[in-house]
């Protein structure tokens, strides 16, 4: 049960949360009963993985909420309509009604996770002051409302990955665009990248990929100095990356980027050393930008990012301060040598170039990449031995040097020692020796750095949390914070302890 004579006694509460506290709703309706004139004006609700089998009634006479968190529960049955002024609806199952009139002074809207159909309907984009959108993970149809983006001078996330729209990205985005997550992901958008994409100059993370856009490498996303994550595989790109040749007007540099994976896609011809040379923050672990994402009493807002990392995809979800450097080129039609930029990378820590037509020898420079963990080569025409400076590469683990035409013997010492031969078939000049004694020497006397994939093939998870500033004077509606759990009633409860 819970404690609601203590709750409804603290007059200044803002925020409350009960996370895994499997209390009775029956009871907690009940208990506040007639007190609803003088239980607390709350902001921020969250209970979270309570059992919830309904929405409890006391919040309809909630007039200040505005976030609303009743994730992983058991709630069942339609939206009640008198929801429709409480800023976060997460984990029901119902069709948003298209004539709701939409509360103007929410700021953070989720409808993520759902079983949400129909069409994304046009109030949302009368909620004057929102700031974060996520209706990621439903069933959404249709094309994308061109005001969600038309409205960026105010929205700082828009998040509509996985559901089903279709159609192209809206082409009029707003000049005073102040968007800086875009997410997109896992639908089934076509036709052209709109170039007024340009105009978000404080966006951090483009996320583009698995959808059927068809379009030429958007160089021009260069010129954005913010831009660390850029995620358009599986897609329909072709042609060369970078500028075109004699494309002075643009300054295609890329300083900030931390995962660049346009894997999937048509891509052709050779990897110049400018496409690469820009990648700044990849030779100095450089993080400005995302000083704008504090984690303070403001809003925090949980992303996550998926990449190919030895052999698997892996969803990324950590702190900003270990983001992973990552790049991806796989599966697409590349030529010609291995850039030798890419070994003045030292931050890198997963490098795929696989399935191309990449021929020459691998640059000793690669074993500059001290923190590099997963490298794959697999699939091309890559000639010649395997450097001997492979060996300083102490914390790989995963290496596919696999289907090339690579000779010699593989080096002795450092990871190398610890690969199978999946790591090297396909190669019929290459000859590689057991070393099992020396892995485990190596295994007992090197210290890891944080991993990316941990020493487990299931832990694979990294949380990148980021603090969303939501404006001023939201701040102020943190002035008290009360954080409950099933501990702290059960306690109170119990004989002897009051």
């Amino acid at each position: 049960m819970i404690c609601v004579d203590f709750i409804k006694d603290l007059k200044n509460l803002k925020t409350l949360v009960f996370k895994k506290s499997g209390f009775s709703l029956t009871e907690l309706d009940a208990d506040i009963g007639s007190s609803l004139s003088s239980f607390p004006k709350i902001s921020i609700l969250i209970l979270v993985g309570c059992s919830l089998t309904k929405i409890p009634t006391f919040i309809k006479y909630q007039d200040q909420m505005v976030h609303l968190d009743l994730s992983n529960n058991r709630i069942h049955g339609k939206i009640p309509s008198w929801l429709c002024k409480i800023s976060d609806l997460k984990q029901f199952t119902s069709l948003i009604p298209s004539n709701t009139t939409s509360p103007s002074f929410i700021s953070f809207l989720s409808l993520a996770n759902n079983n949400m159909t129909g069409e994304i309907p046009p109030f949302i984009c009368n909620i004057t002051r929102l700031k974060m959108l996520d209706l990621s993970n439903n069933k959404f149809i249709g094309t994308i409302p061109p005001c969600l983006l038309e409205y960026g001078i105010r929205l700082l996330v828009l998040n509509l990955n996985g559901n089903q729209l279709h159609g192209a990205i809206p082409h009029g985005i707003s000049p005073k665009c102040s968007l800086q997550i875009i997410n997109l992901n896992d639908n089934q958008l076509e036709g052209l990248l709109p170039t007024s994409l340009s105009n978000c100059r404080s966006l951090l993370i483009l996320d583009l990929g698995n959808n059927n856009l068809k379009d030429t490498f958007p160089y021009w996303l260069g010129n954005m100095s913010s831009l660390s994550i850029l995620d358009i595989r599986s897609n329909k790109f072709y042609g060369l990356i970078g500028p075109p040749d004699g494309n002075h007007e643009t300054n295609y540099a890329f300083p900030m980027m931390h995962i660049f994976d346009i894997s999937s896609n048509n891509f052709s011809g050779n990897l110049s050393t400018k496409c690469f040379s820009g990648f700044k923050s990849m030779m100095t672990n450089e993080l400005r930008g995302f000083d704008e994402f504090i984690i303070l009493l403001e809003e925090i807002y949980i992303y996550a990012v998926t990449i190919m990392n030895k052999g698997q995809l892996m969803t990324l979800q950590n702190d900003y301060s270990i983001l992973a450097m990552s790049i991806d080129l796989s599966n697409n039609h590349f030529e010609g040598e291995i850039p030798s930029i890419i070994g003045k990378f030292v931050y890198l820590q997963v490098l795929n170039m696989s399935q191309n037509y990449l021929t020459g020898e691998i640059s000793p420079k690669l074993g500059n990449l001290v923190r590099l963990e997963s490298l794959d080569l697999s699939r091309n025409k890559i000639y010649g031995k395997i450097p001997q400076e492979f060996v300083l590469l102490h914390f790989l683990s995963y290496l596919n040097l696999s289907y090339n035409k690579l000779v010699g013997t593989v080096p002795q010492g450092g990871q190398l020692c610890s690969f199978t031969d999946t790591s090297f078939e396909g190669n019929e000049g290459l000859h590689w020796f057991s070393c099992n004694t020396l892995v485990l020497a190596v295994n007992n006397t090197t210290t890891s750095p944080p991993s990316l994939g941990g020493t487990s093939p299931n832990n694979r998870s990294y949380m990148i949390v980021l603090g969303i500033i939501f404006g001023v004077g939201f701040g102020g509606l943190m002035a008290v914070v009360l954080v409950l759990d099933a501990m702290f009633c059960n306690k109170a409860r119990r004989p002897g302890h009051g």
